[in-house]
């Protein structure tokens, strides 16, 4: 092709038609621009099918961990309000003698019990590792950083690997101080891995009235309120803005398909 263009500007200048020469000149360099043109627009639109390929792979691997780490916080959630509701019922006992229905070693276990968020995060280590820039619309992408940098984050920070919100470590001291195990077993599980059953056993008060002349145990139990509380709200608004980023990421997708 090259060659006949070649041609044709040699011709020309053999037959001394300056004029037809230099448009044609002028028309063979705007063909090579045009040409250009469209190998970068077919480039730019090939490196975009690209990314946008790589972008549904990302968003689909968050809703994936979104939907896992959900899951994780509503069960974790629920031992935190089972326990706030433990705590309140376990300090009107000690402070008005209002008995519970369940035992008070089972209210003051449910008490104790705390719990650790380990959210999936591989989908967003992908989006990391991609860049953030990935997502191309601007409202998911300040909603999947706020969700993982700020409301998350609250949620495991505040979980029982932190000494200053671990529950169980703050009533356990507790618990070895003013229970005494039972001697009756009240539930056996079977092991396949030791072949035999483990007994489970009860625990019971050694005294009812030391457990309610202990000062520290009341403040500790208010405290613990305070903390449960912290816990609760932020499994709420983190469980909350889960859902509205995977409403937002559904609606890429379903755009996408």
């Amino acid at each position: 092709m090259i060659k006949f263009f070649r041609h044709i500007r040699k011709s020309l200048l053999e037959q001394n038609k300056m004029g037809k020469y230099f448009k044609y000149a002028i028309g063979e360099i705007i063909l090579v621009v045009i040409g250009i043109l469209i190998a970068l627009q077919i480039n730019n639109w090939n490196e975009n099918r690209k990314l946008k390929k790589e972008e549904v792979n990302v968003l689909a691997e968050l809703k994936e961990d979104l939907n896992s780490t959900s899951k994780e916080l509503n069960k974790d959630l629920r031992v935190h309000i089972e326990g706030l509701e433990a705590n309140v019922q376990f300090m009107q006992f000690l402070k008005f003698n209002k008995i519970p229905e369940r035992d008070i070693s089972h209210v003051f276990a449910l008490c104790s019990r705390d719990a650790q968020a380990f959210p999936k995060t591989s989908g967003y280590n992908l989006l990391e590792s991609k860049g953030i820039s990935i997502i191309t619309n601007d409202s998911l992408r300040k909603e999947v950083a706020n969700l993982y940098q700020l409301n998350i984050k609250r949620v495991t920070e505040s979980g029982k690997s932190n000494p200053y919100y671990d529950i169980s470590k703050i009533l356990d001291v507790y618990t070895k101080k003013h229970f005494t195990q039972s001697n009756s077993p009240y539930l056996s599980v079977y092991n396949q891995d030791i072949k035999d059953s483990i007994q489970f056993y009860k625990f019971y008060p050694k005294s009812i009235e030391k457990l309610k002349a202990d000062n520290d145990l009341l403040m500790d139990l208010e405290g613990v309120i305070g903390i449960r509380t912290s816990k609760i709200d932020a499994h709420k608004m983190a469980l909350k803005k889960i859902e509205i980023v995977l409403e937002i990421i559904n609606r890429e997708l379903k755009n996408n398909d």
